[in-house]
This record gives structure tokens, sequence and C-alpha cells, in this order.
């Protein structure tokens, strides 16, 4: 019997390659560059296959003190959060992850589009890597944009397990000539102790117990939370070691905006200027300007911030319902940076979904249309959530799996979320790109993502081609909530109906 700690890797391979032609090419090693990482190849790929850039990951225990005490954390590469993982669209990306701790894991890379054997995710499409053991991740990049990776065992994601995962173009299609990714975070020192807390409602300075007028949403209205984190962080810093960008004045900047929380939604702005919007989740939209906008868990934006004068100006991520947010500066080579931690000014315009369209007008490829309803729902005093009324993965006393959400390859979803909890709701669906429909918006050009929130009392609709056939799971990104019931399973099937 193989060793049941580690994924099939040759089976893995047989996936990747049997619609790819991926055939060997050189093997380049990553190079380190002040706590990120970029992958390079010295050539560009054969077009007949794909050459692969190797990046390992060791993942171990240490401490480090993201709140300005030392504490328990999980390192990647000696690294909290994660390094950054960049390479060019057009190559394969290969993952040696070495579990350095004392518990099983596994990684999900979340937004590209991957072979199912590839997903990550723990009792659905892989067995945990167990302790002291090496398993490798192999899927092709070949399309660019602003993703991430996560760890999906257990609260790790919460103790840093999560990085930025870049796929580059050869040159900024958006004139941009700095890139850097902003990589936003909230922080518990023991996020058992929380998770249990939330069971009990009792005794954890974390669990939010009653409803605050603190940042609202963009709405105005008050923003229910569950948890009250201490502390949030921007690229791994809290506001006392603020994070820092320099550019020149007149120079284009783009900010990969990634949040990789645990359980917050970030409201975003840069202080004295727009943001231009250039891609949602890493996939290009019509660049619009916004001054601000909110960023739920798992989503990314991409914008370009033009420098306008000289100056030192804050990068706010307000944590919305809670006290408090990330900070970072971006400042010119002739001014000091200035970290701000004053009350922001949310005047003029946010982003909304509806107006958002996609750079390139697509449809889906033709086939018959499966229609899925899909109701979030919460037992409030035992903390547990259900998707059309089951917890994944089983419900307390019954024991058994529920049923997953029938699709058949070739078929063309639409789904219909309906959010009946009293939280502001991140789903994100693993293998696949929707696109989000809004009145008013034609579908041709609806934008692109595989993250979107719903609020309290609301619906959203999705449509997504049924083309990347197993087993995947529809995620409330929610981490406490996700562990308290809130995913479901959807599985391609032959000839079956629909549950």
């Amino acid at each position: 019997m193989s060793d049941p700690s580690r994924i099939p890797v040759s089976s893995r391979r047989s996936v990747l390659r049997a619609g790819l032609s991926a055939g060997a090419g050189a093997v380049v090693a990553p190079l380190l560059r002040g706590g990120a990482a970029e992958a390079v190849a010295s050539t560009a790929p054969d077009p007949g296959r794909l050459a692969p850039v190797e990046y390992p990951l060791r993942l171990v225990h240490g401490e480090r003190a993201p709140g300005g005490r030392t504490q328990a954390v999980l390192l990647t590469n000696d690294a909290m959060p994660a390094p950054e993982i960049r390479f060019r669209a057009g190559f394969l990306l290969r993952t040696a992850i070495e579990n350095g701790l004392d518990e099983a894991t596994a990684l999900h890379w979340h937004g590209p589009l991957v072979p199912n054997a590839m997903d990550g995710e723990i009792g659905v499409t892989q067995l945990a890597i167990g302790r002291g053991a090496v398993t490798t991740y192999e899927f092709p990049a070949a399309e660019p944009g602003t993703f991430w990776y996560r760890s999906t065992a257990g609260l790790q994601r919460q103790l840093g397990l999560a990085g930025p995962l870049v796929v580059t173009e050869r040159e900024d299609p958006d004139g941009a000539s700095a890139d850097q990714v902003v990589f936003l975070s909230d922080w518990a020192s023991d996020p058992d102790a929380v998770l249990e807390g939330l069971r009990a409602r009792r005794g954890v300075p974390e669990v939010e117990e009653r409803q605050r007028f603190v940042n609202p949403g963009p709405d105005g209205r008050p923003f229910p939370t569950d948890v009250r984190f201490p502390t949030f962080l921007l690229n791994g810093r809290a506001f006392r070691n603020a994070w820092t960008c320099r550019a020149s004045a007149g120079t284009r900047v783009r900010l990969r905006l990634v949040n990789g929380s645990a359980q917050t939604f970030f409201r975003v702005m840069v202080a004295g200027h727009r943001l231009e919007v250039v891609a949602a989740d890493g996939r290009p939209v019509e660049p619009i300007e916004v001054d601000h906008l909110v960023l739920a868990t798992g989503e990314r934006y991409d914008v370009v911030v033009t420098v306008r004068e000289p100056g030192s100006w804050a990068i706010r991520a307000v944590a919305l319902g809670q006290s408090g947010g990330a900070v970072g500066v971006l400042h010119t080579p002739e001014a000091k940076p200035s970290v701000s931690t004053a009350p922001p000014t949310w005047s003029g315009e946010g982003l909304r979904y509806d107006m958002l369209r996609a750079r390139h007008e697509a449809d889906l490829p033709t086939g018959a249309w499966r229609n899925l309803r899909v109701s979030l729902a919460e037992d409030e005093a035992a903390y547990r959530f259900t998707v059309n009324g089951r917890s994944y993965p089983a419900d307390p006393g019954r024991g058994e799996i529920p049923d997953a959400l029938s699709i058949q390859p070739g078929e063309r979803v639409a789904m219909e979320i309906d959010n009946k909890t009293r939280f502001a709701q991140a789903v994100h669906l693993h293998g696949h790109v929707f696109r989000v429909l809004s009145d008013g918006v034609p579908p041709g050009v609806a934008p692109r993502k595989d993250t979107l929130w719903v609020a309290p009392g609301s619906q959203a609709r999705i449509q997504f081609a049924a083309d990347n056939p197993g087993r995947w799971l529809l995620e409330g990104m929610g981490l406490y909530r996700r562990l308290a019931g809130l995913s479901r399973v959807v599985a391609y099937v032959s000839g079956s109906a629909t549950r």
C-alpha cells in the first residue's frame, strides 16, 4: 500500500500531461529577493512543451511578533506570511512541499485553473501531507493574474500558512512601471480558542458578542462580525513597522491587492489618489477609477495608482465591522515615509460589481443549462452553518457527508447564492472561473471571478462552464464559518439529478 500521507505524484502528472503535451524542459531554481521569491526561466518556453519552474516550500513551526509580542506561527521558507511566488505565464509550476510541521497539511492554489488532482483540498481531491512527508504539486500557468496559495488543514491559514502567487506577462498591459503585492491578513494568536469560544459564546476576547457601529460597510450600515481580531497585517507587518512602497512622481504603480485573511473584509484606499481597477481576481477588466473598494476574504483586485506628486501617502485597509486595520505607505524617493493611523475619510465613489466589465467579451460554450440554488444558513445558538440545509463535511450527530451538488460535463451552470445568515459571506468555487451577473450588465462582459461576496439577506447570480471534471469545493471563505460547516462539494457525474 502507498503512503497515505502523500499525493500520488505519478497520477497527477499523467492528468496534467494528458491535455498539455508538456515535455521535459530546463529546471530553473528560484531566486530569493528580500523575502519574496521569483521563479525565472532563462529562455522562453518551447511552443510544443511547457518548461517547468521549481519552487520548493518547507513548512516549519517558528516564532514571530506580528502584534508586537512574540508568538508561535507557521513559517514557509522562514517567512510569515508565506513567500511570494512570481513567474511568467506559459510555464509549469512545480512545487515540492516538505512538511516539517508536527501535523498534517495541504495547499490549495486559489485562483489559477488547475487539474482536479492539484487542487489541494483534503478529503476532496487529496489525502493530507503527513508529518515529515514531501510531496509535489505541478500545474501549468497559462493564464497571467494575481492569485494566492493557502493551507486547507484546520486553522493553519490563521497562523500564517498563506501567501501570494503572481503569474506575470512579459510586459505590463496597463503601462505600470512598478509592480507590488499588497497581501492583507488578520491575526489571532490562539485560533483553536477562538473557534471554541464561538461555539461556546464565552471566555475568548476575540469573539464578538454584540453588533457595534464601527467601520461600517460601504452602504453606511453596521457590518456584523463574529470575530474581533486584535491585529491586522499588510505584507506581514503591523502599523508599528509598516510596509512601504517607493515610486517616483508621475509613475504608474500596479498594486496587487490580495485578501489572505481568515475572516476579515477590508475596505482599501490610497490617500490622495484614485484607484484604477484593471483586474478582478486576476482577470482583466475595463479600467475604471474609484476612490476605494471592498476586498472580501479571498478576493483580489489589481489597481494602478498614478503617483501625482512628491510626498508620502497612507495605504489604508480598514477592517469592516472591527476596530483598526492594516496600514502601508506609498512614497516618493525624496519624501520620508509617514505612517498615519487617523480614521480615513471615505469620500468619493466605491467599487461595485455592476461597475465591472470584462476586458474581452466572451460567452459560455454551448450546452444544456443546469440551474442550482444554493442557500447559506446558520444555527446561531450552535455556531453551525449549512449549505442547502447540510453542514460539510458532516452534520453533528448524523455522521454522513452530505450529497454533492451534481453537474455534468459540458453543461452551462447557472447558480443563485442566497445568503440567509447574519454575515456577509465570501464564497469561492474551486477549479472554475464564473461570471458575476448584475442587472444592466450584458452577460458577455460580466466580470470573470472565482470569489465573490454576498451581503446578508441578499442573493448573487453566477454562471460558469462545466469544463473541468472532478470533485470541487464550493467554499465559504470565512475560516471559522468554513470549519463550522459552510461549504459543499460540487461533483461532475453522468446522468445524475442535482440535490
